[in-house]
């Protein structure tokens, strides 16, 4: 016997069909735009990534045009802003600067004003001393001399309490006197003789 390849075929009539199918579906936003152009046709076999139509986008391009310039036109006046904002913070900044400066300036002159201040409260207080011991010292005088002239005055009743008992003394012995001249002259002597 003799080995040969054995081939079994069968022949058929009808319609071959892909054991996959799979529909093509497009984005919502990409439904409003017309198909330009279809790359494939009916039976055709595709692959991932085969492009199979294109759209009519001459809408989109303009639509992206006109977003492109109104971007441009964005970007340019946000640079425009930007620019303006930069200068009026340089100009602020300046401006800012300058009133601490000011400030600054004030400061050192209310400092400068305080300080002087503190010197005349100074000064004041210690005229305010000096006037204290001065008024101090007066008063101490003014009671000395009180004490001096309350003592005078005591020395002074007291000498015309003398005075005016040297004065009734003398009175009376004048009185006295007069008395024992006249018992004398009615007894006959003379005055001579009695003052002696």
């Amino acid at each position: 016997m003799q080995k040969t390849d054995l081939t079994d075929s069968v022949s058929v009539n009808g319609t071959v069909k892909s054991g996959y199918e799979a529909s093509v579906t497009v984005a919502d936003s990409a439904k409003l735009y017309k198909v330009s152009e279809v790359k494939v046709a009916v039976g055709d076999t595709v692959k991932k990534g085969d492009v199979i139509a294109t759209l009519d986008t001459s809408d989109l391009e303009k639509q992206i045009e006109s977003a492109e310039e109104s971007y441009s036109d964005t970007l340019q006046s946000a640079q425009t802003s930007n620019d303006r904002a930069v200068a009026d913070l340089e100009t602020s900044t300046v401006q800012h600067e300058n009133t601490l400066i000011d400030l600054q300036a004030k400061i050192e002159q209310a400092d400068e004003s305080l300080q002087d201040a503190k010197d005349d409260l100074t000064k004041a207080q210690e005229e305010q001393r000096k006037a204290q011991s001065t008024y101090d010292s007066a008063v101490s005088d003014y009671n000395t001399l009180e004490s001096a002239y309350n003592a005078a005055v005591a020395n002074v009743e007291a000498l015309n309490a003398a005075y005016t008992t040297a004065q009734q003394t003398y009175a009376q012995a004048k009185n006295n006197y007069e008395v024992a001249v006249e018992i004398y002259n009615n007894d006959g002597g003379s005055p001579t003789e009695a003052h002696t």
